[in-house]
C-alpha cells in the first residue's frame, strides 16, 4: 500500500467536489434532464452519461450513489482491506437493507421494492443474495428467516418487535445503525494510535449522537430503562457512563434537556429542539452528521493520516451526493428555487 498515493487520491476527491456557487447554479436546472446535462460536466460525467430516459429524482440518486460506491470501494483496495475503510462501506448495504426491510413492513409489492434497492454495495461485496432474499419476503415475520445466520438477523428481529409495539419505522434504522456504530468503533480500535487519535476525532461526536438517539427514540417509546440499557450494551462510547445513567433513569423531556445540555459541545453537537424527544434524536441526526462533514473538512488541514484523509474524502463526497439528490428531488417535485436552496445549502 502507498500511503502517499491514497492520499493524492483523497486530496484528488476533494478538489473536484462542487463549490457553494455550482450548487446554487444546479438549482437553476428547469427539468431533470437540464440537471443531469449541468452534471456531465462536472466529475460525476460518467456515471450520469450511463443515465437514459425517462429520468426520475430516484434514478439520478441511484447513479450519484454507485459513483460513491466505486470511489469507496477503490479506496478500500487501495488501504489493503483496511478494517475501517470495511466497516464505512457496509453502511451502504445497511442503507440497502433498511430500505428492504421498511419496504416488507409497510407492504410494497416485490417487484417495486427491487427497483427501489440499488445492489451495487450488495455485489460489489459478494452479497447480493442477502438483499435479494430479504426484498422477496412476503411479510416481515419471513424476514427473521430470510436473514438467519448472518449480523443482522438479531438486530432486524429487535427491530420489528419495536415495530410491532410503537408503529414506529424508526425503530429499523435505529436497531441497524447500531451495527453499523459497533462495528466501525471496533475497527478504529484496531487502528495505528496517530490513526486512531484523529480518526477518533472526526467521528467520536457522530458515533456517541448514534447511541444517543437510540435512547431517545427508546424513551419516547417509553421502555423501560433496563430495556434501553441492553439495548445499547456493548456498544463503545465516550459518553460518560454517569451521564447515560441519568438519560436512562430520566422520565420526561425536560430532565432529559438538561442531561443533554452537558453533552453538547463535548460528547454530541449541540440540539436547539427541547419539548419532543423524537424532535430532539431527529434533530440531533440532522446535527451529528453536518457536525461529521465539517471535520471531515478540517482533518484535510491537520493530519497527514492517509487513512483519516481518505476517510474524510469518502464523508465529503457522500454529503455533496446527499445535496444532490435533494435538488433532484426538488426539481422533480417543481418546488421553488428558494426552498431547494435552503435545504442543499443548509
Amino acid at each position: 500500500m502507498d500511503s502517499r498515493y491514497v492520499s493524492v487520491l483523497a486530496f484528488a476527491m476533494r478538489g473536484k467536489l462542487l463549490d457553494k456557487r455550482a450548487l446554487e447554479d444546479l438549482t437553476d436546472s428547469k427539468s431533470l434532464d437540464d440537471l443531469v446535462l449541468a452534471l456531465r460536466a462536472t466529475h460525476y460525467s460518467e456515471t450520469m452519461s450511463e443515465l437514459s430516459p425517462p429520468l426520475s429524482a430516484r434514478r439520478i440518486e441511484q447513479a450519484l450513489r454507485r459513483y460513491l460506491y466505486r470511489y469507496h470501494y477503490s479506496l478500500i483496495k487501495y488501504t489493503s482491506w483496511n478494517s475501517a475503510m470495511v466497516s464505512l462501506f457496509e453502511r451502504y448495504l445497511v442503507r440497502e437493507l433498511k430500505s428492504a426491510v421498511r419496504g416488507v413492513v409497510s407492504g410494497m409489492v416485490t417487484d417495486e421494492l427491487l427497483r427501489e434497492i440499488d445492489f451495487t454495495p450488495a455485489e460489489l461485496t459478494g452479497r447480493r443474495d442477502l438483499l435479494a432474499r430479504t426484498a422477496a419476503c412476503r411479510s416481515a415475520t419471513e424476514l427473521p428467516s430470510a436473514l438467519r445466520g448472518t449480523d443482522y438477523e438479531r438486530p432486524v428481529r429487535t427491530a420489528l418487535e419495536y415495530f410491532e409495539r410503537t408503529g414506529d419505522l424508526a425503530a429499523i434504522d435505529m436497531e441497524l445503525d447500531k451495527v453499523i456504530a459497533g462495528s466501525l468503533t471496533e475497527s478504529i480500535r484496531r487502528l495505528r494510535q496517530y490513526d486512531r487519535r484523529w480518526m477518533k476525532w472526526m467521528t467520536d461526536r457522530y458515533l456517541n449522537s448514534i447511541v444517543v438517539e437510540a435512547v431517545l427514540r427508546a424513551k419516547a417509546w417509553r421502555l423501560e430503562p433496563r430495556e434501553i440499557r441492553r439495548a445499547i450494551e456493548g456498544i463503545r462510547t465516550d459518553v460518560p457512563r454517569a451521564m447515560m445513567d441519568v438519560l436512562l433513569e430520566s422520565a420526561d423531556a425536560e430532565s432529559i434537556s438538561r442531561a443533554l445540555k452537558v453533552l453538547e459541545g463535548k460528547g454530541i453537537p449541540p440540539i436547539s429542539e427541547r419539548a419532543n424527544l423524537n424532535a430532539m434524536a431527529s434533530q440531533l441526526r440532522e446535527r451529528a452528521w453536518r457536525d461529521l462533514v465539517s471535520r471531515a473538512q478540517r482533518a484535510f488541514l491537520l493530519t497527514d493520516s492517509h487513512i483519516v484523509l481518505s476517510v474524510a474524502s469518502i464523508f465529503l463526497l457522500e454529503d455533496e451526493v446527499s445535496r444532490l439528490t435533494s435538488v433532484a428531488t426538488g426539481i422533480e417535485m417543481r418546488l421553488p428555487r428558494e426552498e431547494i436552496l435552503e435545504v442543499v445549502l443548509f
